[in-house]
């Protein structure tokens, strides 16, 4: 099979374009950025910070819970808000149910809280009923 001269630069622009667009679509990166994971490191001046972490949770809404020795630490990506129980001790560990309810364990007393009330959620406490 043999191919006329007017329709071999048709091939070769067509084979050319096959294999270099795909290659000129592709977002470039730079090579420094290549392999580094997106994150953020935050300082302490940049949260509501305390030295220990007891525990951490993510709920079915994305959110970060912090059981914190300052007491329960939320984060939703960009603001972090802090949360205590009417105990004020430290939070040992936080958990929570797919209907969004937020179990939270301080030393001496368990409990949950409620869904936000003027902005801030209402600690329940279940020790009386323990």
């Amino acid at each position: 099979m043999s191919v006329s001269k007017g329709t071999r630069p048709i091939i070769f622009a067509a084979i050319w374009c096959f294999f270099t667009l795909p290659l000129l679509s592709q977002k470039t990166f730079k090579i420094s950025e290549v392999g580094i994971p997106l994150m953020q490191v935050y300082s302490e001046e940049g949260h509501i910070s305390y030295r220990t972490t007891y525990g951490i949770h993510q709920d079915h809404n994305g959110m970060l819970y912090f059981a914190n020795s300052g007491g329960l630490i939320r984060f939703d990506g960009r603001i972090w808000d802090a949360y205590s129980s009417d105990s004020g001790s430290a939070a040992t560990d936080v958990s929570s149910t797919d209907d969004g309810r937020l179990y939270g364990v301080t030393i001496g007393d368990i409990g949950y809280f409620l869904a936000y009330e003027n902005g801030n959620p209402s600690y329940v406490s279940l020790n009386p009923r323990v």
